[in-house]
């Protein structure tokens, strides 16, 4: 109904990003990767450099999570490049930025520069929406996940432990995300030598995601924690 009126070019493209949304959740990133290239596109013709930011994060997120690393750091630089002459760019888009930057940093083995960029994004997220919200949980997990990979378990059971709490006060034990970060939890136990109780933490979790999903894509589910990638708020209420 959209595609092709100019006047409405601006919700075409939050349509699509939503569609790229759901199509990642249902366990299908490639078709997510295409549709959001789309999505750049359509903001990039509409001068919207705001939007193309955003959708840069995205894609920088999608990317890393099929292990396309090289990608996801063009993304995230031409992110960076949008955002001077960009407006409306808030807290949580910069957060998103450096958890990304997390993300990659990570992912190549330097704990140090992830639990810096971590840092600074638990730091935004807290500013812009107190204690007790699930974006500063999730912060308390990706900085949880940092501290075990750099091998301190106590820090990061701490870490994770804050994080859990904020997340079932915010989302609900049931909640998707609650569960797979309860999963991530159980992995740092292990390592902890508490084995049986990440054994049965674990399961549980996993049954609960199970019978959440019903039969969809419990993988998915489960990486929600490993994309590093919260949901993000659209501009002017485009994002339903």
């Amino acid at each position: 109904m959209l595609d092709g009126h100019r006047e409405y070019a601006a919700n075409h493209a939050a349509a699509l990003d939503n569609f790229a949304r759901l199509y990642l959740d249902m366990g299908y990133p490639h078709i997510a990767v295409r549709m959001e290239g789309s999505v750049l596109r359509a903001y990039g013709g509409l001068g919207d450099h705001a939007n193309v930011a955003r959708s840069c994060v995205t894609l920088a997120s999608l990317e890393i999570n099929e292990d396309h690393r090289r990608k996801g750091k063009k993304y995230l630089e031409r992110a960076l490049r949008e955002t001077k002459p960009a407006s409306e760019l808030d807290q949580d888009f910069f957060a998103q930025v450096s958890s990304t930057q997390g993300w990659l940093a990570l992912l190549g083995g330097d704990t140090a520069a992830a639990i810096s960029d971590y840092t600074y994004a638990f730091r935004l997220w807290t500013a812009a929406h107190g204690e007790n919200h699930i974006l500063t949980g999730w912060g308390y997990m990706l900085l949880g996940k940092a501290y075990a990979q750099a091998g301190q378990n106590a820090v990061a059971l701490d870490e994770m432990q804050k994080g859990l709490r904020i997340l079932e006060q915010s989302a609900g034990s049931n909640n998707a995300k609650y569960l797979a970060a309860e999963i991530t939890y159980s992995q740092v136990l292990d390592q902890s030598g508490t084995h049986m109780e990440s054994v049965r933490l674990k399961d549980a979790a996993e049954q609960a995601l199970g019978q959440l999903n019903r039969g969809a894509c419990t993988r998915c589910s489960i990486s929600v924690v490993a994309r590093h990638k919260p949901d993000r708020k659209r501009s002017r209420g485009e994002r339903t």
